[in-house]
């Protein structure tokens, strides 16, 4: 019977959902023989938990499935099959491999306040209330955007610290103008930025 030799890859996910693909079963690097006619995929939330398969994928279609309804901020383990034509043609499963659902994050910094330091530098600071993040990743940094005071384009990036540090020196701005400064953090994904922090003068 056909077993595939490779693990399936993960091409997307979100919170709720996980999309894989396979490549097809290969007579030169796979086991058993043809012909293949269809992929049956598999997943499973935990290792104690059984296996649940999935409508049959017919070896003529995109060799890609995606499982819905998932639980978020979870680990699933996914395998692939290949099956022959007729009864009891269905090889073993392949090698499995896990993808963890992402985890919504509606939660942003709070308290954003930039001030002018002795050296002429801007500190930028803001605060977060931990109960509010429940991903398993914790955060894992944040992203510091800013736009001039009063324009109407979008907030720029000016730069990223890790997840345990929640504040930051902005140099290189232009003197003299004014600006405002946004916070986002990162678990496994950004979150919706902070509201912006009262204007500040560069020296």
């Amino acid at each position: 019977l056909p077993i595939i030799s490779e693990s399936p890859e993960i091409v997307d996910m979100s919170q709720t959902s996980v999309t894989i693909k396979w490549r097809a079963w290969n007579v030169q690097t796979d086991v058993g023989d043809p012909p293949v006619v269809g992929y049956v995929v598999y997943y499973r939330k935990n290792a104690n938990d059984s296996w649940s398969n999935v409508t049959i994928i017919e070896s003529s279609q995109l060799l890609q499935y995606t499982q819905t309804n998932l639980e978020e901020d979870t680990i699933y383990a996914f395998s692939v099959s290949a099956v022959r034509e007729g009864d009891m043609g269905e090889g073993s499963m392949g090698p499995p491999m896990t993808a963890k659902t992402l985890c919504s994050v509606q939660s942003t910094p709070t308290a954003v306040m930039a001030t002018v330091t002795d050296l002429n530098q801007l500190n930028v600071t803001w605060q977060v209330v931990d109960n509010d993040i429940t991903c398993s990743t914790g955060i894992t940094g944040y992203t510091i955007y800013y736009k001039v005071d009063g324009s109407s384009d979008d907030p720029q990036i000016i730069t990223t610290v890790s997840g345990s540090i929640m504040y930051t020196i902005i140099e290189g701005l232009e003197p003299g103008e004014n600006y405002t400064f946004m916070v986002s953090l990162t678990t496994d994904q950004e979150s919706p930025l902070s509201e912006a922090s009262m204007a500040v003068t560069v020296p």
